[in-house]
């Protein structure tokens, strides 16, 4: 699996993030879309920003995609406008912002950047709150080891691992058990908890299933509270719904670790290296890139893995697409990866017959 930030890098950028972090709570009709001229490659360029009361933010581009999904723009022509012509892209954006009428947004900020255009529904559930309840947990446990963790622009992933917890899918071939914890602030998905697993011999890390963990940052309508206009606080209330969520994410954490869960992931992978065998594997690795959604880059390094591994089962294949996320540039795309083993794994028959008989 890729390997993140330290414990000590991780703790800092949580709570870095956490002071820098600032939330609004805002009615649509009351942001603008502006340019500013800023020096891009020594030339001078106008660039997008949001902008309300004395507030201007640069805009991240997820949240120009949240924007363009709001008004109703289509994302080729949103694109095309913010790359040739942002004064185009500002009249219209603006335009169906005014059509808003009094339905308020949520707009998360961080480091000078809007980071997230949100529902007024929009359930605050910070990457902070998490590392809080997990990483003691974690550190003073000796049957569970942190193995990988990071804090990305998009989402929070701590993966941990039981080292008690292990079988063999093959003759010195060993597994263990692990668990996965996602989180994003930004409405780049649930906060979740899956099983992980680990395989010790080449430290290849797969997202099997889902434990019952998904809880969609969603709740009642938020009001401007405190003494700004634009300020948002929490409240105890949310803090306590959040602290329910949270229990019930430590649960998660020690479901992972039960026989019952782990034992019927190792039985689909012992029987997954039983299974039939490609009859072409270069063309099968093709076949099974696009089932997934690995791309053209991906597709070749997947295929490379694979005749270094010189196994042509499911599980072989299983292993040659999740070897493509230990040095992937991206720890978001490199668990995306990992949770494409997870797909591998759980192929319909038919689905691994057209890879077999691929030519």
């Amino acid at each position: 699996m890729k390997q993140g930030k330290s414990i000590v890098e991780l703790a800092q950028e949580i709570e870095r993030r956490a002071e820098a972090q600032r939330d609004f709570l805002v009615p649509a009709q009351e942001v603008q879309m502006i340019t500013e001229a800023k020096t891009v490659n020594d030339e001078i360029v106008r660039v997008p920003r949001i902008a309300f009361g004395d507030n201007a933010f640069d805009i991240t581009q997820h949240t120009h995609r949240q924007l363009g999904t709001y008004t109703g723009i289509p994302a080729k022509y949103y694109d095309k406008a913010l790359n040739s012509d942002p004064g185009l892209l500002m009249m219209n954006v603006n335009h169906w912002l005014r059509q808003a009428g009094g339905e308020k947004r949520m707009i998360r900020t961080l480091d000078n950047n809007a980071r997230a255009w949100l529902s007024d529904r929009y359930r605050r559930l910070d990457n902070i709150e998490i590392a809080d309840a997990l990483m003691p947990k974690i550190l003073e446990s000796k049957d569970i080891v942190l193995a990988s963790a990071d804090v990305t622009d998009s989402k929070l992933y701590i993966k941990a691992v039981f080292p008690s917890v292990r079988a063999e899918v093959k003759v010195g071939d060993v597994v263990e058990a692990g668990v996965i914890i996602q989180n994003s602030e930004i409405g780049m998905g649930a906060l979740s908890g899956s099983l992980f697993i680990n395989r010790l011999k080449c430290t290849n890390g797969m997202v099997v299933n889902d434990l019952g963990m998904r809880r969609n940052h969603v709740g009642s309508r938020l009001d401007v509270e405190g003494d700004g206009m634009y300020k948002l606080y929490s409240d105890k209330t949310i803090k306590l719904d959040n602290e329910a969520v949270i229990s019930k994410l430590m649960d998660i954490v020690d479901a992972a670790s039960t026989k019952e869960n782990f034992e019927r992931a190792v039985e689909l992978m012992r029987e997954s290296a039983k299974s039939e065998e490609m009859k072409d594997p270069e063309e099968g690795i093709v076949e099974l890139a696009k089932i997934i959604g690995l791309n053209e880059g991906e597709a070749k390094q997947a295929r490379r893995n694979l005749q270094e591994g010189r196994d042509y089962t499911r599980w072989g294949a299983l292993n040659a697409v999740t070897a493509l996320a230990n040095d992937h540039e991206s720890y978001d795309r490199a668990t995306e990866i990992e949770e494409l083993g997870g797909k591998v794994l759980n192929l319909s028959r038919s689905q691994w017959r057209t890879v077999v008989e691929a030519a």
